[in-house]
């Protein structure tokens, strides 16, 4: 079986954003700045331009969470004050979207 392929970086709004994947769950919570117990699937770290993807995550979720923090990336460089739910319902909408539309995905293609 083949190894999955990864992303190591995403360009928003022209910006590098480097995505890094923790190998243990003492990682992601290092990463994040977060003071609860819960770990989240992904962070962004907006001053550094990293997102931070926890360990063990489906190919699925794994993608969702890129785009969930992508997305807060956008919001944050377009001063759009998304809030958390409306970035969560987003990311899950533009995968099905994407996932759903091979056809629209391939007009990136050549650009």
């Amino acid at each position: 079986m083949s190894k999955r392929q990864r992303l190591r970086s995403v360009l928003v709004m022209g910006w590098k954003t480097v995505v890094q994947y923790a190998k243990t769950l003492d990682e992601m919570r290092a990463a994040t700045d977060r003071f609860t117990q819960e770990i989240p699937n992904a962070d962004y770290d907006y001053d550094a331009q990293v997102i931070t993807v926890a360990p063990g995550l489906s190919p699925q979720s794994e993608r969702e969470s890129i785009l969930h923090e992508a997305i807060h990336s956008l919001s944050s460089a377009t001063h759009s004050g998304l809030k958390e739910k409306q970035v969560y319902r987003m990311a899950r909408a533009l995968d099905g979207f994407l996932s759903d539309n091979p056809r629209f995905r391939a007009l990136y293609d050549d650009a």
